[in-house]
Formats: C-alpha cells, sequence, structure tokens
C-alpha cells in the first residue's frame, strides 16, 4: 500500500502497475503537513502570524494542484506505460475494508487517551458527511476514472477556489491569530 507519488518515486509501478485505488474505499496515506515547534511559532509577531495563517490558502491551492495532481496524472502515466490499469476493488473486498475502517474508527471511540473518543468520532464522522456534501454542492463532479485522468485533467480543469475559500473560511479563519 503506497501513496501514487512513493510509487512513483520508489519505483514500483514499473515492476507492479497494476494497481487498485477504490473510490469509495479509503485506505490511510501518508498526508502533507505544515508543522513549526509552539515555542518558535508564540516567538513570532502576531502579524507575522496571522500572514502565515492567511496564507494557508496558497498553502493548500500548491498542495493540491502543484503537488497531488500532477502527481496523479504522472503516476497514470506510468502505471500505462508499464501496461498496468487502475481498478477498485472487488465488492467483497470494498466491503472488508469499509468494515475495517469503520471498526479502526470505533475503537478510537474507546481510547481512553482522548477527552472525549465517543465525540471526537462522530465530530469526524459529520465532517466528512458535510464536507462530501460542500463538494457536491459546490458543483464538483467526478469526470472520469482514474485510468482517464492524465488524458482528462489540465490545469486549468477544475477551479478550487471556492473550495479553498471554504475550507478557510469555515475551518481556519475561527482559529486565525488574533
Amino acid at each position: 500500500m503506497l501513496s501514487p507519488a512513493a510509487a512513483q518515486i520508489g519505483g514500483i509501478l514499473e515492476v507492479a502497475p497494476q494497481t487498485v485505488i477504490d473510490p469509495e474505499a479509503g485506505l490511510a496515506v501518508p498526508n502533507g503537513n505544515m508543522a513549526m515547534n509552539l515555542d518558535v511559532w508564540e516567538s513570532l509577531p502576531l502579524v507575522a502570524q496571522q500572514l502565515m495563517w492567511d496564507r494557508l490558502d496558497a498553502f493548500m491551492t500548491g498542495s493540491i494542484q502543484g503537488k497531488i495532481w500532477p502527481v496523479t496524472v504522472e503516476s497514470v502515466k506510468e502505471i500505462q506505460q508499464y501496461g498496468g490499469t487502475i481498478t477498485p476493488f472487488a465488492d467483497d473486498a470494498r466491503a472488508a475494508v469499509q468494515d475495517s475502517n469503520d471498526k479502526i474508527v470505533d475503537a478510537i471511540a474507546g481510547n481512553s487517551g482522548l477527552n472525549d473518543g465517543p465525540g471526537f468520532v462522530t465530530t469526524v464522522r459529520e465532517s466528512a458527511d458535510k464536507w462530501s456534501g460542500i463538494i457536491d454542492e459546490l458543483g464538483y463532479t467526478n469526470e472520469t476514472d482514474y485510468n482517464g485522468f492524465a488524458s482528462w485533467y489540465s490545469p486549468d480543469k477544475i477551479d478550487i477556489e471556492p473550495y479553498v475559500e471554504r475550507v478557510y473560511e469555515e475551518i481556519f479563519l475561527p482559529y486565525r491569530p488574533s
């Protein structure tokens, strides 16, 4: 199990081009983050903290348009170059992965290290549903599968500004340093 970027960088696609990416049953992959030592953050002047916070939109846009989508295009091209295809899980495998994911999330609810494990899990599930609805509300639709993504996608194909604005306003803005 690898992200498309890790598979491409590691040369995996050349020797194992048959790939499974399921749009309904996800497996955890590493994500990109921006992190800073709290002492360093708190030592910055307020205006510097605000400036960095206010440019999270540029960070998010750059991550999606400058990394995630181009890497997906290149991965698809490599998979196809080596005679592979991208397929979803078989129905029984999808159900098993979804069941396992639910069990993992349910176990988090019982984690004694969290102040409110059940509340945390409820919030995560509600947020996932909410943001799936927001994606639909903003008019984003899936026009191709992974196999067609490389030929379908171009940088001007998707305007992610409404999504990035919504994420910034609803998630980041309430926590803006002040």
